[in-house]
């Protein structure tokens, strides 16, 4: 008998310095009344406040004024005991006044005899997993509002005109893209009106520009003209 309390006493004190030693979460007991009767290093570290600080004060000291107002400190002590458990994501107020987003997890505990004792909580800090799911939101709400802006300036029914798109989206910075019609000389004709017109040797099948055919040499015209029928060489 006297081993068996022994072994019990053991398991209590290093089961007590292992949650003692835990500083990634705040682990601490709640009476029925809601005093926190025990106090670990993490809640020390989340909180701000010391085990002398702490222990015997309400457990509402850790709610925003709002919602200690509202009664919200014994609302989730009475769920715990309801339920066997309560659980949400908040804020809560550190020892300086400064809000953190919390993990709450509060468990009713029970004696022998299946009566309420008092609650297990467990509180971890997410202010910074909360601050970058802000700003990732904050992030898509101006790019939603970016696009329906843009959006507002299309007239209703216009067609999309990737190049009219594209040149009103560069304007401010380039100027307006040039129109076919200001690409004219000095006389108001446009440059490429003066050049030579191509034309097309139908008997060579080749393009000159500006030139006149080529005349045929006279041997080779006398020697494809036709041979007049019964005429013969002069003596």
């Amino acid at each position: 008998m006297q081993e068996s309390l022994s072994a019990t006493h053991d398991q209590n004190a290093r089961f007590r310095l292992l949650v003692e030693s835990v500083q990634d979460c705040a682990i601490f007991l709640i009476g029925r009344t809601g005093q926190v009767e025990t106090w670990n290093g993490g809640a020390q570290r989340i909180t701000g406040y010391s085990a002398s600080e702490i222990t015997g004060k309400h457990h509402s000291i850790f709610y925003p004024p709002t919602e200690q107002r509202r009664g919200k400190p014994a609302h989730v002590l009475q769920v715990a005991t309801d339920e066997g458990r309560f659980e949400e994501e908040h804020w809560r107020v550190r020892k300086d006044g400064s809000r953190f987003w919390a993990s709450v997890v509060i468990t009713a505990l029970q004696g022998p005899a299946r009566e309420p004792i008092g609650f297990a909580k467990v509180i971890r800090d997410l202010t910074e997993r909360k601050q970058a799911e802000d700003d990732r939101y904050a992030l898509l709400s101006l790019e939603r509002g970016v696009r329906a802006r843009t959006e507002s300036f299309r007239c209703p029914g216009q067609v999309e005109n990737p190049r009219r798109d594209f040149a009103a989206s560069t304007a401010h910075r380039t100027g307006p893209l040039p129109r076919t019609s200001a690409l004219t000389t000095s006389e108001g004709t446009p440059p490429f009106a003066k050049l030579a017109p191509m034309r097309i040797n139908k008997r060579r099948h080749r393009c000159t520009s500006g030139s006149a055919p080529r005349s045929t040499p006279r041997s080779m015209r006398m020697a494809s003209a036709p041979k007049r029928s019964g005429s013969s060489p002069t003596a």
